[in-house]
């Protein structure tokens, strides 16, 4: 990623550290090396909030896979803003990839139902997080992956619901043998369900 003519280009960093895994920051690059960029963070102040927080970041640092694995293997930790090319739509179903804005970030979740009561508010899971928010369809974009210098689209998971509960309910799994032949009782062929 280069730096543009004015010096500063605008980007995003993925966090994924605890208790923040799946949050896009919005940033501002200051200076650049061939292996890491050094950023000010559009939204978060240093600890005594005098300024804007800055660091060193890898450019070439690989994002650990998702849970679900919705998202594109080899994507990084670094992408451009999103610009007009990446714009949020207004229609989305229950299962699409979507950034909500969140204390500071863009976090990636994907839209599980809407509030009947109040039809722009839309619920969202975090799954970096194992969360569940309501969110404001204004503070909602399109979820997208940033693979090979273009930006790919991300599967909706009509089944969403389903993989949340399996991730947060898992059951063992159930594995059957092939039968050599029909079952009698003291057939010795027979080989019982296998718990792994």
């Amino acid at each position: 990623m280069a730096i543009t003519d004015g010096g500063a280009e605008h980007i995003e960093v993925l966090c994924q550290d605890s208790g923040m895994r799946g949050c896009w920051f919005r940033c501002k690059v200051l200076n650049s090396s061939q292996r890491r960029l050094k950023v000010q963070y559009c939204d978060m102040n240093d600890c005594d909030g005098s300024a804007k927080l800055e660091e060193w970041f890898p450019t070439a640092r690989v994002a650990a896979p998702d849970k679900f694995g919705a998202r594109c293997g080899g994507r990084l930790t670094v992408r451009p803003s999103p610009n007009s090319e990446y714009s949020p739509e207004n229609n989305f179903r229950v299962g699409a990839a979507v950034d909500s804005w969140w204390s500071d970030g863009w976090w990636e979740g994907f839209l599980i139902g809407c509030d009947m009561d109040a039809p722009n508010n839309l619920q969202v899971y975090f799954p970096g997080e194992d969360r569940f928010a309501t969110v404001d369809k204004k503070h909602v974009r399109a979820s997208r992956d940033w693979v090979d210098s273009r930006w790919v689209d991300i599967e909706t998971k009509p089944n969403i619901i389903s993989l949340i509960n399996s991730y947060r309910n898992p059951m063992p799994k159930i594995t059957l043998n092939p039968l050599s032949g029909s079952y009698a009782p003291g057939n010795s062929n027979f080989t019982a369900a296998r718990e792994y």
